[in-house]
């Protein structure tokens, strides 16, 4: 069993829920990005995806994300919960951090207008970023053993052996279009980790 603190690091570290998370809220950003955030905006910083399995039971290669980013930059939206008429912001820069390319942290940067979410993100109820794409490839690995096979491939499978848990979906190519600030992201580890 754990205590209190305990459980609350472990929390912490594993991306779960969040019960006293209190940020900074102040409206400036780094020097090297104030001039691109427009008074009244809140400028922030967090990791969009990280290769991981997802809630939703698949993964996002990071490396589908970074090719598709000269897309996503041509209109670097940010959502209100993946609700197309509810832009809240824009993202402002996108990077890959990491050297392994499954494994990579897509790190952000940008502002959100709290007042278009309520009032929400500025109070902390909104820390969670997920990202809204269209899937074009995709591929299955082992979580096992670590193999990886083509939709060709996995699809010579019968029922029985597709179905077994083993098995799990990847996309390796999409086209990014938005990431939205949601209460809760299918990537655990998908957070605001800092606002100015």
């Amino acid at each position: 069993t754990f205590d209190k603190k305990e459980l609350k690091k472990f929390i912490n570290e594993n991306g779960f829920f969040f019960s006293s998370l209190k940020l900074d809220i102040s409206k400036n950003a780094p020097s090297d990005m104030s001039s691109q955030v427009p008074e009244g905006a809140t400028y922030f910083e967090g990791i969009v995806s990280n290769g991981e399995l997802n809630r939703n039971g698949y993964i996002i290669r990071p490396k589908a994300l970074i090719d598709s980013l000269s897309v996503f930059m041509m209109n670097p939206v940010i959502l209100l919960g993946h609700e197309t008429d509810e832009p809240i912001g824009r993202c402002l820069n996108v990077a890959a951090r990491g050297k392994d390319t499954n494994s990579q942290e897509i790190f952000v940067q940008g502002f959100v207008f709290d007042d278009l979410t309520g009032g929400r993100f500025g109070r902390g109820l909104l820390q969670a970023l997920s990202t809204g794409h269209f899937t074009q490839e995709i591929e299955f690995e082992n979580m096992e053993t670590g193999e990886i096979l083509s939709r060709e491939e996995f699809s010579k499978f019968n029922w029985e052996e597709q179905s077994n848990g083993d098995w799990v979906m990847a996309v390796t190519k999409l086209e990014w279009v938005e990431f939205s600030v949601v209460s809760i992201g299918s990537n655990r580890k998908s957070l605001i980790t800092k606002t100015n």
